[in-house]
């Protein structure tokens, strides 16, 4: 899989700027800039609406794992960005969908005390389409990393 035009052309997808030098500085292990996908929010509100996909964008984004931390970012923006050694890396889910598919998960209730997807509700996919998916897969899963889907928090 290549990087998307939006890379291509205007750079959006790459590793915020912002964040850069810092990631850098941290020994990146693994990333990739540029990377078609789509974020997904699944409604767990409400018997009738249990399931329903409340939005669903295509983005443009990246993944970076460094020796400290783990960042997915969409449209240059970091949307996740967890330390390694910190508790809530393990409220994350990943599943391999397909050789080149990577679907991160969470529920956003659990990151909404930090600050994070506090206009979301439900289950957040993040869908990777990525050669590096399976590396990506077995790096953050070593790192602790939840293997499947997640599930509304009670």
């Amino acid at each position: 899989m290549g990087t998307t035009i939006l890379y291509k052309l205007f750079r959006i997808g790459s590793i915020p700027k912002k964040m850069r030098t810092a990631l850098e500085s941290e020994s990146i292990v693994l990333s990739q800039e540029g990377i078609s996908g789509r974020q997904i929010t699944l409604s767990t509100e409400g018997l009738s609406k249990k399931g329903y996909i409340n939005s669903n964008n295509w983005f443009s984004g990246s993944i970076i794992i460094t020796k400290k931390r783990v960042v997915f970012c969409t449209f240059s923006t970091a949307q996740i960005d967890l330390s390694i050694n910190g508790p809530r890396l393990s409220l994350i889910y990943a599943k391999l969908v397909e050789p080149d598919i990577l679907i991160i998960s969470f529920d956003s209730k659990l990151f909404q005390s930090i600050g994070l997807f506090n206009d979301e509700m439900g289950i957040i996919e993040l869908q990777y389409n990525t050669a590096k998916a399976q590396e990506f897969f077995k790096t953050l899963t070593q790192l602790g990393v939840q293997q499947g889907q997640a599930c509304a928090a009670g």
